[in-house]
């Protein structure tokens, strides 16, 4: 019985653990002129490089680069 409750407890813990699919991003916006801008993301699905963006807007170029931590 103790080791069916044990089995039990494992498989559950290996179930929850692989359902979580968050992952958490460090992100960096910077523009031309000014001071790194560092934030923290939690996305669902996806990697943390799906959210990296290079916009000109006005002759200023804004960059946004996110790895996971």
């Amino acid at each position: 019985m103790k080791r069916f409750i044990l089995l039990l407890a494992v498989v559950t813990a290996v179930a929850v653990s692989s359902c979580s699919k968050e992952k958490n991003c460090k992100c960096t916006q910077s523009m031309e002129g000014m001071d790194n801008i560092v934030t923290e993301l939690t996305i669902q699905e996806g990697d943390c490089s799906d959210s990296d963006l290079t916009q000109t807007v006005g002759g200023m170029t804004q960059t946004l680069t996110c790895v996971e931590q």
